[in-house]
């Protein structure tokens, strides 16, 4: 596993590790032999920073990998998986069925949620909970297949 230039690391067991903590640096050589004599070992030069650093003491960030999970898209929020609990029960509640208006009514005056798309809610909650139906526009209800 060697290092090229433009891949991206942490330092790591130095001292010089301690005063970047963590901090992702990126390489700004391939790997090269370093030292003279008997001392040889292998280095790299890092963008921005003085001096060469022996790749022992580096590890590989796999930045990509990283930002795809960073920023996916669709990362459901601690308060929406609680909405969509607290609607599950409302509907259970209602077996007549309800709208959704009075679905978010319901949800401000009771536990103080607020969604602001309540159709791209709704549809989230239909795909986890396939008996949730909806027989016509803004109306939901739960079938249970009777």
């Amino acid at each position: 596993m060697s290092f090229r230039k433009g891949d991206y690391v942490v330092l790591h067991t130095t001292e010089e590790a301690k005063k970047y903590d963590g901090t992702i640096q990126q390489c700004d050589s391939d790997e090269f032999q370093c030292g003279q004599g008997e001392i040889l070992y292998t280095a790299v030069k890092l963008k921005g920073l003085p001096g060469n650093y022996d790749v022992r003491y580096l590890q590989r960030v796999k930045i990509n990998e990283f930002l795809k999970d960073m920023f996916r898209t669709n990362r459901v929020k601690p308060e929406t998986v609680e909405m969509q609990e607290y609607i599950l029960e409302l509907l259970s509640k209602n077996k007549n069925g309800m709208y959704s208006k009075d679905i978010l009514r319901k949800a401000r005056e009771e536990r103080g949620f607020y969604y602001s798309n309540i159709t791209v809610l709704m549809k989230r909650i239909m795909q986890e909970h396939p008996e949730i139906k909806k027989p016509y526009n803004g109306f939901y209800i739960i079938d249970k297949g009777e």
